[in-house]
């Protein structure tokens, strides 16, 4: 299919941890604060590589990067996908979560405790295109690029593609 339309960028969102809302969390805005937090995790839940999950693929990446595969293992808990794993840590089945920002935030008993610091941060950038030039989807792009839309991504997780 053909683009017909200009390519609207909605922004980026990055993988971090959360954890439960109101609970202590550590802070994780250093690598070194960030695997000190992984080490004091009781349990972390995380979405299955196995199924494709980019925030869970990328996560087993870095454990095995900072070496601490082998000592985090018994307490890595695998979900089918990233909500679910958001969802566990919510009723306090795991400690930690490892998800995409947009699948943390605006959820219910959730707080983010951060993004994923560099050198290991990575984030996943969102477009839209309209495939067909009628006045439908011409006004959907605009509102897509509106005030109340870029508000509406903040609050959820997306930062500025700049």
């Amino acid at each position: 299919v053909g683009r017909r339309g200009p390519v609207v960028a909605l922004g980026r969102t990055g993988i971090g941890l959360a954890g439960r809302a109101g609970a202590a969390h550590p802070a994780i805005g250093s690598p070194e604060a960030f695997a000190a937090a992984l080490r004091r995790a009781a349990s972390i839940g995380y979405a299955d590589p196995a199924r494709g999950a980019t925030a869970g693929r990328h996560f087993i990446g870095v454990v095995e990067a900072l070496g601490l595969a082998a000592e985090l293992r018994p307490r890595l808990r695998p979900f089918p996908f990233g909500v679910e794993a958001v969802a566990a840590v919510g009723r306090g089945e795991v400690e930690l979560v490892v998800s995409q920002a947009t699948e943390i935030l605006g959820q219910p008993g959730i707080a983010l405790v951060g993004l994923f610091p560099p050198p290991h941060a990575l984030s996943t950038a969102y477009e839209a295109v309209a495939l067909s030039a009628t006045e439908g989807a011409v006004r959907l792009l605009q509102a897509l690029q509106g005030p109340a839309a870029e508000e509406a991504r903040t609050c959820y997780g997306f930062f500025e593609d700049r």
